[in-house]
């Protein structure tokens, strides 16, 4: 369909009274204010220029498309151009003319607002920075990709978890009759434990070696006890240089501190002694009660999303449920006294002290765990995994380490409690009684307070650390 000469010269006549009205409102904008808030307004007049002129030139073309001419030696795209030119080409032509028509005031300056383009960029390459430089960030990432794998590969693993039921109850292999035994879970859980205090145990051995010799273990800056004591030795210093009316230097305050950390005994008497108070009752009950087989028939293949859940409320509910009991033993001293002073034998908590426990205190334990298994109807899987999971964060809040890795560090927001804040609780017998999660004692203010302070910032995620160590 042709385009009349009449509808193309009106349609014309509107694109001119358009970049007319909106010449003459930036320079008033320019001219007139005074105000760095206006900027916007300029910054809304350019854009709408730029859309004038994209439409002007689509116009442009239709015309020629349809054949229609008003010269013989130009196309109407080219009479656009050559009219609408210096608006469409050169952008700034508005503030080269705002400068020139004012007469003794300077045009405001504002700074240009970044495309949408240019911010998605900006902020890909900020990401990129990061995920380069900090290493809480990339195990964070690293754990995001896991849990969101589980998710979207979820049917997937509903089958491998199936063939794994199957294999579990049927096959007469070694490890499925283990599964089968009554005494399996138990097992697992002890020999999780063995792993994982003998893992951070050979940390603490390494990083006191290294020490003894001159040396700086890697792992000292994230050692929690030699922190401390290196930030209340730099305090000590500056408290020291202002009693004495001197302004301590940056070099002063941050001298190393090389000085041996002595560190708390190990407690063998968890395998010497202990460990038989837990797996000798237990193994009587199993021998005398066999139970096991029919549990396991009452149960179907898991799925993923189910196995999640068991594991996210289980480890909720025991923490609840640990919660209520811990903050009773230490706000009424007789039970304390009684029953959980020998977990706090040594205020410089260590791996081992994780299972430093009275008798009832491991009943507690065990129990709590127990019931909160229980009462969900948790699958068999998911009762494997979970005691994999809470003997880790059990020995990790206990371990004197505050490695990248570890639950305090990749949750964000700080809902994991981790060896930080239980670090502090073990070194000043207060707040802190959740041993996982933290939004029960942040509810009821059970939580050392930003004050500034040395105990204040050894539960800061970036506390004070020598620079020799970094």
């Amino acid at each position: 369909m042709r385009m009349s000469e009449k509808r193309a010269k009106m349609v014309m006549s509107q694109f001119k009274f358009l970049f007319f009205v909106l010449n003459t409102t930036g320079l008033y904008v320019s001219h007139e204010s005074r105000d760095a808030s206006l900027g916007f307004m300029v910054q809304r007049i350019r854009q709408m220029k730029f859309v004038g002129s994209v439409a002007l030139l689509a116009f442009g073309h239709r015309l020629t498309a349809s054949g229609f001419t008003t010269s013989p030696h130009l196309s109407p795209c080219s009479q656009i151009q050559r009219q609408f030119g210096h608006s469409i080409t050169n952008p700034t032509r508005f503030e080269a003319s705002v400068t020139q028509r004012s007469l003794s005031t300077k045009p405001l300056e504002f700074p240009e607002n970044p495309s949408p383009f240019s911010t998605i960029k900006n902020g890909i390459l900020t990401l990129h920075h990061r995920l380069r430089n900090e290493e809480v960030l990339q195990w964070r990432a690293l754990a995001f990709s896991f849990f969101s794998s589980l998710f979207l590969f979820r049917h997937a693993i509903d089958v491998k978890l199936a063939s794994l039921w199957t294999f579990l109850t049927t096959s007469s292999s070694l490890i499925p009759r283990i599964f089968r035994t009554d005494s399996y879970e138990w097992v697992l859980a002890v020999s999780a434990f063995f792993f994982y205090i003998h893992f951070f145990w050979y940390a603490d051995v390494s990083v006191r070696k290294a020490s003894e010799q001159g040396k700086v273990h890697p792992w000292r800056k994230y050692r929690l006890q030699d922190r401390f004591e290196a930030d209340k030795h730099r305090r000590s210093v500056e408290l020291k240089l202002r009693r004495n009316g001197e302004i301590p230097s940056q070099n002063e305050l941050v001298k190393n501190y090389s000085e041996v950390t002595k560190q708390t005994g190990w407690n063998w008497k968890a395998w010497t002694c202990e460990v038989w108070v837990y797996v000798v009752p237990l193994l009587t009950w199993d021998i005398l009660s066999p139970r096991r087989h029919r549990r396991l028939a009452a149960f179907g293949a898991p799925t993923t999303i189910q196995v999640l859940r068991d594991i996210t409320c289980g480890l909720l509910l025991y923490d609840i449920l640990f919660f209520t009991g811990h903050i009773l033993m230490h706000k009424i001293p007789l039970i304390y006294r009684t029953i959980h002073a020998k977990h706090h034998q040594e205020p410089e908590v260590r791996a081992g002290d994780v299972v430093r426990l009275s008798m009832v205190e491991e009943v507690l334990e065990v129990g709590f765990s127990i019931i909160a298994l229980n009462l969900l109807g948790a699958h068999p899987i998911s009762r494997s995994i979970y005691n994999l999971i809470i003997t880790f964060l059990l020995t990790e809040l206990h371990c004197g380490f505050d490695f990248p890795w570890t639950p305090q560090n990749v949750v964000p927001f700080g809902l994991a409690t981790g060896s930080r804040r239980h670090h502090f609780h073990h070194r000043n017998g207060k707040h802190y009684y959740q041993k996982f999660f933290f939004h029960v004692d942040r509810l009821f203010g059970f939580f050392q307070k930003d004050d500034g302070s040395l105990h204040g910032d050894s539960v800061k995620p970036n506390p004070h650390i020598p620079p020799a160590w970094q």
